[in-house]
């Protein structure tokens, strides 16, 4: 989204970097690290949406382009600069994409991932690119694969942990606790009737949901106060819930927070969402599950 780069050359980064992960990091650390030694500016030039979402279906992101933008900008990069990724940017060849990031920066190395691809079809690849830094005197630094259990972390491998309750491996290769954010809204109150209130929020449809459950969360509210939460994501199957909604009881906390901005850290994932038979069974379970969480946080801290 900035434009206006200084003379003395600079470091470009390439790629979507949704989650931020340790793969991510770590190739904008080795940018951060060519930048300092050689007196240059850190860019990164990345996409505002996801350029599936142009070419075929896009996946629900771990990060909306906000959080992204945050979480790059907080590790010290100079800037970071975001389009909108269209048919013509789809359509450009390999070496007409690099010549356009030269005539948008005075570029002196790029840094990609491993698997990084860019032009018409995808069709350049590090190797394309290790060429041209050569044939236009750029230099050119691959990163290879971050390695955690015994596979390349990546963002599809995150979001197939998430959506298989695999939380706390997640979080790890994020290398921060998975976030769900938007502003508190009303709801049906059942939870407030049976003896345990919540804060409800929706976030933005394109963002990856973990499996339904209930799980250990921090929820961080917009004036800057924060509570322990028992949070379920998921349909409420004991009174029929028909949509997928996000509840968090905030322990030690009564007050109003109707539209603000809360966002709920996930921790640890505690058990599976459940049908009870009553309101009173599913009311015994939430104070098991406040013991739990707040047992849990006990322990960690």
């Amino acid at each position: 989204m900035i434009n206006n780069t200084s003379k003395r050359g600079a470091v470009v980064s390439l790629g979507m970097f949704d989650g931020v992960h340790m793969g991510h990091r770590a190739l904008l650390n080795t940018s951060l690290n060519i930048a300092r030694e050689n007196d240059l500016e850190s860019i990164v030039y990345t996409f505002i949406d996801h350029p599936m979402k142009v070419l075929g279906k896009s996946p629900k992101l771990l990060m909306t382009f906000k959080e992204r933008f945050d979480s790059m900008k907080a590790l010290g990069l100079d800037k970071v600069d975001a389009v909108h990724f269209d048919r013509e940017l789809a359509s450009m060849e390999p070496l007409d994409f690099i010549k356009m990031l030269l005539s948008r920066y005075p570029v002196k190395f790029i840094v990609a991932g491993f698997n990084y691809s860019f032009g018409r079809y995808g069709t350049g690849d590090c190797d394309c690119l290790t060429r041209f830094g050569r044939e236009l005197g750029i230099g050119v630094q691959i990163i290879p694969p971050v390695i955690y259990n015994g596979s390349s972390v990546s963002s599809t491998r995150i979001r197939e942990s998430l959506e298989n309750g695999q939380l706390e491996e997640a979080n790890k290769m994020l290398q921060s606790r998975y976030t769900l954010s938007g502003k508190v809204v009303s709801n049906r109150r059942i939870g407030t009737r049976i003896g345990f209130p919540t804060a409800n929020i929706t976030p933005p449809q394109e963002k990856m949901l973990p499996r339904s459950g209930v799980y250990a969360a921090v929820a961080h509210v917009e004036n800057g106060t924060h509570y322990y939460a028992v949070t379920n994501i998921g349909k409420n199957p004991t009174f029929q819930g028909s949509h997928t909604t996000i509840e968090s009881h905030l322990i030690d906390f009564s007050g109003d927070i109707y539209d603000k901005h809360m966002s709920i850290a996930l921790y640890r994932r505690i058990r599976d969402e459940i049908k009870f038979p009553d309101a009173e069974a599913l009311a015994r379970q939430i104070s098991k599950d406040k013991n739990t969480v707040q047992q849990y946080f006990n322990m960690v801290n």
